[in-house]
């Protein structure tokens, strides 16, 4: 028995078909969910445009001028969480711009980390106020405690 070729084009690229393929027809998809009356954020841009993920979604930022356009999008939509920021109620758009990358710290690198020994300068003077000797002790960056 032999057995049938299929006549099926193979794609040597793995993945789904592009979705979109035009910067034009990208944009006005995006411009109208930007015109709709939802919330803004990148899950509802996602399924607004047809992706059943929001990481299909961010897949086309890899994709030249596609991937320019969904970036422009999304910086839109960190917009409105930034704007949101002036709110009384701000911890939902706090927690969202953190995953835009924006930091809160709240934490200081005083020395004594890694790579940053603590370091403490010593001024030893004597009574006629002339500097006799001028020392710096430092700390190592991660004192072993016993």
């Amino acid at each position: 028995m032999t057995q049938k070729k299929s006549k099926r084009k193979v794609n040597k690229k793995r993945g789904p078909k592009p979705k979109y393929t035009k910067v034009k027809e990208l944009q006005a998809a995006i411009d109208s969910y930007f015109k709709s009356d939802e919330k803004k954020t990148i899950t509802g841009l996602a399924l607004h445009l047809g992706f059943a993920t929001r990481k299909a979604l961010c897949g086309y930022e890899e994709r030249g001028e596609l991937g320019n356009t969904i970036k422009r999008a999304k910086t839109r939509i960190e917009q409105y969480y930034e704007e949101s920021l002036l709110s009384n109620h701000a911890t939902g758009a706090i927690f969202a711009l953190k995953n835009f990358d924006w930091r809160d710290d709240r934490f200081h690198n005083i020395g004594g980390q890694k790579g940053n020994p603590l370091s403490i300068p010593v001024v030893m003077q004597v009574e006629n106020g002339k500097t006799v000797k001028k020392l710096t002790a430092s700390l190592p960056a991660n004192p072993k405690t016993e």
